[in-house]
């Protein structure tokens, strides 16, 4: 059966107003998605800035406990009281805002218990220091359990945040899915309204035969289409993008959305032609303007180009910028002529904020992570290395590349390996943490301590690698070993010399020595000879820890070096008579720029300890020569002292520090100060510098040393901006260098 016109017509018109009903219901729908996805996104961005602000609060309330603790100050508990006043609060937010997720209540269960438990320990320790003092406190923050709930509760935020993120991805994706979804329903109802008309059109002029016929049927199709493109301007009032449809091959605008005006903030801009277009201004992505031709509606009108979400910058009537998706596409008639163009305006301003603060997030992760006073390190599934931050290259002494895949295990103590492995394999096997100390070898050519703690990596159940932190803790073993001797030698110095003075002057108090007037003085005479021994240590101990922290100020002047070596000598002419040594002073006369005391002090302390240890009837020798700053072993002679000096050639294999063949790029003085005594063996001669070194441990007994004098003469040296070292042969004597940079006058 033939259908007529006006069936053909109205069948077509049916299926224009069906598909426009069916479209503009579904378009409805996609701005109340849109808000939903949005919504969710902004949700998300508020518990990761929740979750971050929970985990600031508990580092501001656990620095304000340590501040406390260690000063006893109420005043550092500022911080803590500040941060306990806003947990709660920010917790009970923390929950509101993660009542959609099961998954998330179960983990902030967890983070509230490891949070309560954290706070009543910091209480406790509170607690502790205010009633029984510093060290019941610091004994619980030494167990280590303040440590592990510190590291579960950032373990349980970073989970929790790492959740958050993923979901911020998928509504990122649904986000965009929905806008493409916006693009592709406009195109379809806009491709098949046109279609549509184009074949009512097709079928009035095919159909009709008379001009009368042509003229009723033309104006009921012109009151058709005035019909259709209400219902089209219907629907384009719908959809969330701009829409403009221009003729071709003019570029005349015939139709537009009120989100055109939305976007552009100024009204509908009347085109006649494209290089009309140019009201409209547009920037490419290196900040050149759009010309009218380059606009896509121009390019899919004037060559029949398709675009797909051009991305251009914009300036708004309202003077504001922005960055839209352009698309465009050509309308062909039957004949596949371009007969009209059709472009959409997407606004994705808001869109790239929320990409540009979570990249400006991921920004001060990547931050935080390089900050961070730990080695950061991620291992794969097998153990490989995939990444790790520059303070664990730092600390380990490697590069990234050196590190990668199994390098760093050739950076591991070879002593240490096979206890490694037995501690590492089977947490592995139990997807369980691992914990532990390791010595590894820098590059340096040190041997370091680090504490290692690694943590499996989930994902649906099966671990896909590794995440682990390391601590250097070098100087930390080596500030135990100093306290650990420190405490035994001083304790020993002082309660060896009090237990004398308590002796004898519990003998004189107790009148029992009444009748022994001669026993009397003697006892008298050794407590002040121990008194004396305390303020030398006492005073030793004082002006090492002023010279090391600065306290103490070098008061330099010009003086003569000749001089300054004969003060010394005087000083100790006394104590060499009476220990039968005779002093031999080579004097170099020139004038430097040093303080004259502390010079001295070096002097007469190397001076001492060459008396002290030489026998009676030797020769100790103080000279000084001036040099290039290149100094080798065993320099040679002397000269001849004052006092007869020594001659000759000592071509015997001696001990030497590892400063031998010290260089300086200035002209230096080297003083000497040589003996004959008992020498330095060679594992002691490495170490003498340092605090409470002595070469035989009954020196302290049976000389009254402290161990000090050389660590002294070391950093006075170094203060001065030269070196002091040694050199020994066991049985034959030793010579102790140290020199002085000149500086012109």
């Amino acid at each position: 059966m033939k259908l007529s016109v006006l069936s053909k017509i109205s069948i077509g018109f049916v299926a224009l107003l069906t598909t426009a009903s069916i479209t503009g219901a579904i378009l409805v729908q996609i701005p109340l998605r849109q808000n939903v996805a949005s919504r969710w996104l902004q949700h998300t961005h508020e518990v990761l800035l929740e979750l971050e602000t929970v985990l600031a609060n508990m580092a501001d309330a656990e620095t304000g406990q340590r501040g406390y603790l260690l000063t006893g100050d109420r005043r550092y508990l500022e911080p803590y009281d500040a941060a306990i006043a806003q947990i709660d609060a920010q917790l009970q937010q923390l929950k509101v805002s993660i009542a959609d997720n099961p998954e998330q209540q179960r983990r902030y269960e967890l983070l509230e218990r490891q949070i309560e438990a954290k706070l009543g320990l910091m209480a406790k320790t509170i607690a502790l220091r205010s009633n029984e003092g510093f060290e019941p406190a610091v004994q619980v923050i030494f167990s280590g359990q303040g440590k592990q709930q510190m590291d579960a509760i950032r373990a349980s935020i970073s989970e929790m945040e790492q959740e958050e993120n993923r979901l911020l991805e998928r509504r990122i994706r649904d986000y965009r899915a929905i806008s493409q979804l916006t693009t592709q329903a406009f195109l379809i109802l806009l491709f098949l309204s046109l279609a549509l008309i184009c074949v009512v059109y097709y079928l009035v002029n095919s159909d009709i035969t008379s001009r009368k016929r042509a003229e009723i049927e033309n104006l009921r199709l012109l009151q058709q289409v005035q019909t259709e493109r209400g219902l089209l301007e219907t629907v384009l009032r719908q959809m969330p993008a701009g829409v403009i449809i221009a003729e071709a091959p003019s570029g005349k605008l015939i139709l537009g959305n009120q989100q055109v005006e939305q976007i552009w903030q100024h009204s509908f801009l009347v085109a006649d032609n494209v290089e009309q277009y140019c009201e409209y201004k547009g920037f490419h992505q290196d900040g050149r303007p759009y010309n009218p031709q380059e606009w896509p509606l121009a390019r899919s009108i004037l060559s029949g180009e398709v675009v797909i979400e051009e991305e251009i910058d914009f300036l708004a009537g309202d003077g504001t910028r922005g960055t839209m998706l352009v698309s465009s596409a050509p309308i062909r008639n039957a004949a596949g002529n371009v007969t009209a163009g059709v472009v959409t305006f997407h606004d994705i301003s808001d869109r790239q904020l929320a990409e540009k603060e979570l990249r400006r997030r991921e920004a001060e992760l990547r931050f935080l992570n390089e900050a961070l006073p730990l080695g950061i390190f991620k291992l794969d599934s097998q153990g490989n290395c995939t990444y790790t931050n520059s303070r664990a290259q730092e600390i380990c002494g490697f590069t990234l590349e050196e590190a990668l895949e199994t390098g760093w295990r050739r950076f591991i103590h070879p002593d240490d390996t096979r206890q490694l492995w037995s501690q590492w394999l089977p947490a592995v096997a139990a997807h369980q943490e691992f914990c532990g100390e390791v010595r590894y070898l820098h590059r340096d050519g040190t041997v370091r301590f680090g504490r290692v703690k690694v943590a499996p990596l989930f994902s649906r159940s099966e671990a896909i690698g590794y995440v682990g932190t390391i601590e250097d803790i070098t100087e930390i073993r080596a500030i135990e070993k100093m306290k650990s001797e420190f405490i035994s030698v001083v304790s020993h110095e002082l309660r060896t010399p009090l237990a004398s003075i308590r002796g004898a002057v519990g003998l004189l108090s107790a009148g029992l020595l009444l009748n022994e007037p001669e026993t009397a003085q003697e006892m008298l005479e050794i407590a002040s000879l121990d008194t004396e021994r305390l303020i030398r240590l006492v005073n030793d101990i004082l002006d090492l820890e002023r010279l090391e922290s600065n306290k103490l100020t070098l008061v330099k002047r010009w003086c003569d070096a000749a001089a300054t070596m004969r003060q010394a000598v005087e000083s100790l002419q006394p104590v060499a008579e009476e220990n039968e040594i005779t002093l031999s002073l080579s004097p170099l006369s020139m004038r430097i720029y040093i303080d004259p005391d502390r010079i001295i002090q070096i002097l007469v302390n190397l001076l001492s300890n060459a008396i002290e240890f030489s026998p009676p009837g030797a020769t100790v020798w103080l000279s000084a020569e001036l040099g290039s700053g290149e100094w080798g072993v065993g320099s040679g002679d002397k000269g001849d002292g004052e006092t007869g000096g020594v001659g000759g050639e000592n071509t015997t294999t001696n001990y030497q520090l590892p400063i031998t063949n010290y260089q300086s790029p200035t002209p230096e003085l080297l003083f000497t100060v040589k003996d004959t005594g008992r020498g330095i063996p060679a594992d002691k001669l490495e170490t003498i510098f340092e605090r409470f070194e002595q070469v035989d441990a009954s020196d302290s007994r049976q000389r009254g040393g402290t161990g000090l004098g050389l660590a002294i003469c070391r950093t006075i040296a170094q203060l001065h901006g030269g070196q002091i070292w040694a050199e020994s042969v066991l049985g034959q004597g030793s010579t102790f260098y140290f020199t002085i940079p000149l500086v012109q006058e």
